[in-house]
């Protein structure tokens, strides 16, 4: 079995546990206690309490890791 089609098993069989492995290596503003949550009507919310900032994980973490010069 392939590397990814370990990847797309685990995800399938555990997606809780698939999710919050791969939350690991997201640099959140607050990372998640809660990886999946669902409301009274059955709605499903992933990492409902982890706080990011996109604008800055799309640019401002490049900035620091040295490529700000780099064309996009």
């Amino acid at each position: 079995m392939s590397a990814y089609q370990k990847e797309y098993q685990w995800a399938e069989q555990q997606p809780e546990s698939f999710w919050q492995h791969q939350a690991e290596n997201i640099d959140w503003f607050e990372a998640p206690k809660t990886i999946l949550a669902k409301d009274d009507n059955g709605i499903e919310r992933w990492f409902p309490d982890g706080v990011m900032n996109t604008a800055w994980l799309a640019l401002d973490y490049h900035c620091e890791q040295g490529r700000g010069d780099n064309t996009a």
